[in-house]
């Protein structure tokens, strides 16, 4: 647990700033009374305090011994900033679950905002060949366009980057997976029987 506590601690200090984190999974401790002997429990505590975490106050068992020896709370979805669960959900254990964890669910808030892009129509609807992709090219590609901006994406904000990466696979798709067309968008007449024919 503490390989992923410290993976986690790296996220929150890099991003916390300009994101709201959540985090969401089985953390092997509970944020309730700890266990005794329980190191998992200690840690767990001891991150979401020194982070500033929020953990709902649901208080429902996530995770139950299949021989019903004994159960815990070790799921948990948490935020760094207030408001981004709206609802924290622990249903009731469904039969058809045979794991010993239950579901948990939340209700995020979100704000995104989209830049709208005018395309030309296409004629054509084309279907990428996924299976005949070849893969060095693909590789190959993604590794000379990101030589090419090497140190560059690291000063400017994540959309531009994000924006940048899009841009660069989709130039390695279109030059290592081959394509057809599946659908002309055309005229919708019926075909005489001599047509047919041909």
């Amino acid at each position: 647990m503490g390989k992923c506590l410290d993976i986690l601690d790296h996220i929150i200090n890099n991003y916390s700033a300009t994101y709201k984190i959540v985090i969401a999974g089985d953390f092997n401790g509970t944020w309730l009374s700890p266990r005794v002997g329980n190191k998992h429990d200690v840690s767990l505590q001891a991150f979401v305090r020194d982070h500033k975490l929020l953990v709902p106050t649901s208080i429902k068992p996530t995770f139950i011994q299949h021989s019903g020896a004994g159960s815990s709370q070790i799921d948990y979805i948490l935020s760094s900033h207030e408001g981004v669960i709206l609802d924290y959900i622990i249903p009731e254990k469904h039969a058809t679950n045979l794991s010993s964890h239950n579901i948990v669910t939340a209700v995020l808030t979100s704000n995104i905002s989209s830049k709208v892009k005018h395309f030309h129509q296409c004629t054509a609807i084309w279907k990428y060949q996924w299976d005949k992709t070849d893969l060095f090219a693909f590789r190959n590609t993604i590794q000379l366009e990101l030589e090419k901006c090497n140190g560059t994406a690291q000063n400017v904000d994540a959309e531009s980057n994000l924006e940048l990466l899009m841009t660069i696979l989709q130039k390695a798709t279109k030059v290592s997976t081959p394509r057809k067309i599946i659908h002309l968008k055309g005229p919708k007449w019926k075909a005489s029987p001599t047509a047919k024919i041909i």
